[in-house]
């Protein structure tokens, strides 16, 4: 995890950034510096996290944890209701959203692997959310969704939950899958509308 960063980090620093409006144009205008832009924004956003996470674990340790793992070990006795740490549970969902074990695990990797194929799903020539209201309102729902689907993953494996994780799980997968065709919505739109306003211009 590491080296990967360090070579996402060197990468960066050799070929620049694009711009945080992600319009393509001449690269002295269209790329912005590694320095200060990148350092001063990874500083804050890791400031920010461990602003965080040092008041979790230092004033609220027990916050964000089950109830269940302060159940004395009994070898005799399985726990009811056993549940991982907050930051799987949304994966978890997914894993116990289908009654089939071997389609459950399936689904589970499918959730992690389909994020690496986003650069390919990805039909548009706008590379940025600040043009695309279509995404934008979909990432939003894809963000609620995704606390929605921590929160089913900490519940009893019974109905309605049952049936909501497997919305939640099919939302996650159409977001992604869909991406070629909204996007080049999107894109489609954008020429539309440039091509309308130099019709006005005219």
């Amino acid at each position: 995890m590491a080296g990967v960063v360090i070579l996402h980090i060197m990468t960066l620093h050799n070929k620049g950034g694009s711009n945080p409006i992600g319009v393509n144009t001449a690269r002295s205008i269209s790329y912005i510096n590694f320095h200060p832009y990148y350092t001063v924004k990874d500083i804050l956003g890791f400031g920010v996290i461990f602003i965080i996470w040092f008041t979790l674990v230092g004033f609220y340790p027990d916050l964000i944890n089950h109830a269940d793992n302060y159940i004395p070990a009994n070898p005799m006795v399985t726990p009811a209701h056993i549940v991982p740490e907050v930051y799987l549970l949304f994966y978890y969902m997914g894993l116990r959203a289908i009654k089939n074990k071997t389609i459950g695990v399936l689904v589970l990797l499918g959730i992690i692997l389909i994020l690496f194929a986003v650069p390919y799903l990805h039909k548009g020539i706008i590379a940025t959310a600040k043009f695309r209201p279509i995404y934008r309102a979909l990432l939003f729902i894809l963000i609620v969704n995704y606390i929605f689907g921590t929160y089913l993953g900490a519940t009893e494996v019974e109905e309605p939950f049952t049936t909501m994780s497997q919305i939640s799980v099919s939302y996650h997968y159409l977001f992604f899958m869909l991406m070629p065709i909204y996007s080049f919505i999107e894109t489609l739109l954008k020429i539309v509308l440039k091509k309308d306003k130099t019709l006005n211009l005219n």
